[in-house]
């Protein structure tokens, strides 16, 4: 928590949001980030024989964190901003009300968009997972918006 709140301290808004959705898209990718590391190991012969592949499996890696944080970057800005300004608005901001915002909202989201492209699995994985990370995001940022407000995050 130290290491947020000083990644927070001499943050603007934009820097902390921008903060916020890195640790959303961190929880939201570590389920995948296991895999892509051991398919990485595994292709670490492939490597020593030909340099080009070092790239590649960069890639490879950083593919899970890139796609989570275009997924977590869309809704913050189309849900978790009207969020923001609606708790403020009430003065009801504490971590508790973020984080249980964001959790539904991560729980909803994967939900809705599964059903209307179709989809007959995934629902409970990635609806788990959006809730973790929704969850996550949102106390990245009722930690900087509390500490910026002079008031204990705690």
């Amino acid at each position: 928590m130290r290491l947020i709140d000083r990644l927070h301290a001499k943050s603007g808004p934009i820097r902390a949001f921008v903060t916020s959705v890195m640790i959303g898209a961190l929880v939201a990718s570590a389920p995948a980030l296991p895999l892509a590391i051991t398919v990485v190991i595994l292709s670490f012969p492939e490597v020593f024989e030909a340099p080009g592949h070092i790239i590649q499996s960069l890639i490879q890696v950083a593919a899970p964190l890139f796609i989570a944080f275009s997924f977590v970057l869309l809704p913050s800005f189309i849900f978790g901003i009207p969020t923001f300004f609606i708790l403020r608005k009430m003065d009801n901001e504490t971590v508790e009300t973020y984080m249980i915002a964001g959790a539904v909202l991560g729980l909803a989201l994967p939900i809705f968009l599964l059903l209307v492209v179709g989809a007959e699995t995934g629902h409970l994985f990635l609806s788990l997972t959006g809730a973790a990370s929704g969850s996550a995001t949102a106390w990245s940022w009722a930690r900087y918006r509390l500490s910026s407000k002079g008031r204990s995050p705690v």
